[in-house]
């Protein structure tokens, strides 16, 4: 299968480059997901590699959601693709992370966690902005909203664990430097939602 969707990406390049943009219900949305994500999952060869990877497929999910609810075309279908499709990638999410716990690696279990909460955070605050600013979308997003709270609230007491668990040894180096990473990971989160915002009120 993956030499398959080698092939496939190198015969049709041109395409699998279109369809990034692509959204659910466009004619090139499942070459987007089931070539050009399926390889990018190929190639992510360490566990800590695709346990990103699936966080950033959390956020692709999200971001077409947002997108779709904004021009009014999160219909029924759409949002059920993308709400199943979300479920699965947080929960390669969850099971990647506990790998990373089960290795006892304090400080790459607390960046993941880290970055997953501040991206969670973040669409949080698009969802629930669209939600209210646009009555039409509302209940297109409430589900995914709620889905998305849930994990939001067990991905911050997953991260609270991992910072307790940080060696002591790093005298607080690490801690310091993992809460600015955090920082740093929901600044670039909020100035998009800020963007996004502002694009939508144009």
């Amino acid at each position: 299968m993956p030499i398959l969707l080698l092939i496939a990406l190198i015969i049709g390049g041109g395409t699998s480059f279109s369809a990034e943009g692509a959204l659910p219900g466009d004619t090139l949305y499942p070459i987007k997901i089931n070539v050009n994500e399926e390889i990018r999952s190929f190639v992510s060869f360490s566990n800590e590699a695709q346990t990103k990877w699936d966080a950033r497929r959390v956020e692709k999910r999200l971001e077409e959601a947002e997108k779709l609810a904004a021009e009014g075309r999160l219909n029924a279908e759409a949002r059920a693709n993308l709400e199943s499709r979300f479920e699965t990638h947080v929960k390669a999410f969850q099971e990647g992370a506990q790998k990373i716990d089960a290795k006892q690696n304090g400080e790459a279990s607390l960046e993941v966690y880290s970055n997953f909460e501040a991206s969670l955070k973040a669409h949080e605050q698009i969802l629930a902005r669209i939600a209210t600013k646009n009555e039409g979308a509302q209940e297109g997003v409430a589900s995914l909203l709620l889905g998305v709270r849930t994990h939001l609230n067990s991905t911050t007491k997953a991260r609270v664990d991992a910072e307790a668990n940080v060696s002591a040894d790093a005298k607080g180096e690490f801690k310091a430097e993992a809460v600015e990473g955090k920082l740093g990971a929901a600044t670039n989160k909020i100035s998009e939602v800020t963007t996004f915002i502002a694009k939508m009120k144009s």
